[in-house]
């Protein structure tokens, strides 16, 4: 394997590697998000506001099934990579790049429609911030 490849291949696993971190971390901030939701304020919400909260629950249930596929991909992805790094089942530098080029622009969908939640979150936050529905625990 040319040095050059060997250096292509080597940048496609640390984006690999940094993908999977984003994952990681998208998981925590999901969590975190729809643990918030459940916690302080569906309980407190009269019945007429509480649809808009439960959109907003099922859109993250939504992302979080979006995030699986994207990390099955990613999984995938990587063991091409080994695969190739060892000459094991080896694939072209630009099947690789292509196949890498698409989790890009899936992690890119991903995030933006998880920012799209987040100030759906913040929206709903701000608009009820000074009503009794939300504890001021979370004030």
């Amino acid at each position: 394997m040319e040095t050059y490849q060997k250096s292509e291949l080597q940048n496609l696993y640390e984006l690999n590697r940094h993908h999977l971190s984003d994952i990681n971390f998208f998981d925590d901030e999901a969590k975190f998000i729809k643990n918030t939701l459940e916690k302080f304020f569906l309980p407190m919400l009269h019945e007429y506001h509480v649809n808009r909260a439960q959109l907003i629950n099922k859109q993250l249930t939504e992302l979080n099934m979006m995030k699986a596929s994207i990390l099955r991909d990613l999984t995938v992805h990587r063991s091409h990579l080994e695969g190739t790094i060892k000459d094991v089942g080896a694939r072209s530098i630009e099947f690789l790049k292509l196949e890498g080029e698409r989790m890009q622009d899936e992690i890119r969908d991903l995030n933006k429609r998880f920012i799209h939640i987040k100030r759906e979150v913040y929206a709903f936050y701000k608009k009820y911030e000074n009503s009794q529905l939300i504890p001021e625990l979370v004030q």
